[in-house]
């Protein structure tokens, strides 16, 4: 029966509202149709130099799909009112499957008790959905933390799929839990300002309300590390303001070193405090000259100053840059810095900096504790020779 075992089952959750519309849409719905559709969908992948545009499904639909497979992605289009595009519905099928919402009888998709309750947001099946899915987790995650960014999340998240040998790979951790949030956000259980998420009072309320013990001291102990640690970066932004502007030009020539830049040199020292740095960096067989231009300031860092970097990049036979700020980037800055018809500019924000420093270990420094935990593998193995004589 679904929600026997807490053990996760979809790694790109939905958000509910996509799944709600997806089994209104396949329900009667003949499986082998919507198992032809997906493949046929999925082996259109287009070139790099060429990729396929999966925006406009009343485009494309007639365009590589025919038959009983176009049909339905049409049906499906509509009856989603243009919020259910049928080339990304894998998540959401995935969901509706393992979670026995849905199942195919006599070829034919039908609605289960379960999926009906789910539809009409029973609470219970959605509280044991979460449950099963750690979407309670990423909240009992967060709350403690008041506001957080995702990096923030994952120390404890990856310790909770410790349990889910399904997932794995570092890039499906941090997949699940993008999705996670995702979900919560759409149903305003948790707000995103930036990079930063925070629990919402509706969030905390479904917090307290959802079943289970409390947490087991080794969660505790994860959690009050995170706190901590998000603390520590706080604070080193507020010491990165203060330092004066040598050693702030140290401390960035530093980063660059440890991120393997060559021949690292700063070029000035300007008026605002800004500190310009030249290094050489490999791409690929090709090493480029490039130009990163820190700004000490919390203030948004707008257009202006990305066009003065780019324009001065011919005068240090640069041809990209970095500009680097404690603070953020207007919306203009921003959308100037992708401009492909110009030299490429990253931009890197006060968070990106914290988190490039603590990476690399600069103006921080790493301390460690051991955990131990039974074993019980280990408790339980025997060795070779033991066999040997037990079995006499």
């Amino acid at each position: 029966m679904p929600g026997t075992s807490d053990a996760i089952r979809v790694i790109e959750l939905p958000i509910y509202s996509e799944a709600r519309l997806l089994i209104r849409a396949i329900e009667g719905k003949a499986e082998s149709a919507l198992r032809g559709m997906v493949a046929t969908l999925l082996a259109q992948t287009g070139t790099p130099q060429e990729p396929l545009d999966w925006t406009q499904p009343e485009t494309w639909i007639p365009e590589r799909l025919d038959g009983p497979e176009e049909d339905l992605a049409r049906e499906m289009w509509a009856d989603g009112d243009g919020a259910l595009n049928p080339r990304y519905i894998g998540g959401a099928l995935s969901f509706v499957r393992a979670h026995e919402l849905v199942v195919a009888d006599d070829g034919r998709f039908s609605v289960t008790e379960r999926g009906t309750s789910f539809l009409q947001g029973d609470p219970c099946v959605v509280r044991e959905l979460d449950s099963i899915e750690g979407v309670i987790t990423v909240l009992e995650i967060l709350e403690p933390l008041g506001n957080a960014r995702r990096a923030d999340l994952l120390p404890e998240w990856r310790e909770h799929l410790k349990e889910h040998p399904t997932i794995r790979s570092a890039n499906s951790v941090k997949s699940a839990l993008w999705h996670r949030l995702r979900n919560l956000r759409e149903r305003e259980l948790v707000a995103r300002e930036g990079h930063t998420y925070t629990i919402t009072v509706v969030g905390a309320e479904q917090l307290s309300s959802a079943a289970g013990a409390g947490s087991d001291p080794k969660t505790e102990i994860l959690r009050s590390i995170t706190a901590y640690n998000k603390a520590q970066r706080e604070a080193l932004l507020v010491r990165l303001l203060e330092l004066e502007p040598k050693a702030f030009e140290d401390l960035i020539g530093r980063l660059l070193d440890a991120m393997g830049y060559e021949d690292v040199e700063v070029t000035r020292i300007t008026g605002d405090l800004g500190v310009d740095v030249k290094g050489s960096i490999q791409y690929g067989i090709t090493t480029v000259t490039e130009m990163v231009q820190v700004k000490r300031t919390q203030s948004s860092i707008g257009r202006n100053v990305l066009s003065q970097l780019r324009g001065d990049l011919p005068l240090h036979d640069a041809i990209r840059g970095t500009l680097v700020t404690l603070g953020g980037f207007t919306k203009e800055c921003e959308e100037l810095a992708l401009d492909p018809r110009a030299a490429p500019i990253t931009l890197i924000d006060g968070l990106k900096l914290l988190e490039l420093l603590v990476e690399h270990e600069i103006g921080v420094v790493r301390a460690t504790q051991e955990i131990i935990e039974i074993d019980e593998d280990g408790l339980r193995a025997t060795a070779p020779e033991h066999e040997e004589f037990v079995n006499l």
